[in-house]
């Protein structure tokens, strides 16, 4: 999986308002390392340095964590999109998931978003997802869960 650390979204991207009830982040184990295909909405991660990823170190969100995992969205392309248009479903799903989880919209928070999107070579083996991850805008670590804290 590819991720992005994408600043450059603009802020007057528009939130989609979509209602969905997630589990809190404590129910995942503690510092374990996590199959990239294995994430689950809720878990607390340590993001990598590497462009291209395929476990992450998962954690406590009550311990010190770089991000949150707030929603895992589904592709239903036939083929493999381009890297723009795969930039672009990754930006449309994951803003417009964030005001439901996090409970302030992008634009407002102090949060930043990032996400993990197939590669030629996991599509190839089936990877269909966009893992949404909710970092801090300054580069602090997080301490707590991001669920509806308003941040």
């Amino acid at each position: 999986m590819s991720h992005a650390f994408p600043r450059t979204l603009t802020l007057a991207v528009l939130a989609a308002a979509l209602g969905v009830s997630l589990p809190a982040c404590s129910l995942y184990p503690f510092g374990n390392s996590t199959s990239a295909f294995n994430m689950r909405v809720g878990q607390c991660v340590q993001l990598p340095d590497d462009s291209q990823v395929s476990r992450l170190e998962t954690s406590e969100c009550t311990e010190a964590h770089d991000g949150e995992v707030f929603h895992i969205a589904k592709l239903t392309d036939a083929t493999l999109p381009s890297e723009d248009e795969m930039k672009e479903k990754a930006k449309d799903n994951c803003t417009g998931a964030f005001e439901p989880y996090v409970g302030k919209s992008y634009e407002e928070s102090d949060l930043e978003v990032t996400w993990l999107y197939p590669t030629t070579q996991t599509w190839a083996t089936g990877d269909r997802e966009i893992i949404c991850i909710a970092t801090s805008m300054n580069e602090d670590r997080l301490m707590d869960s991001v669920k509806d804290s308003g941040m």
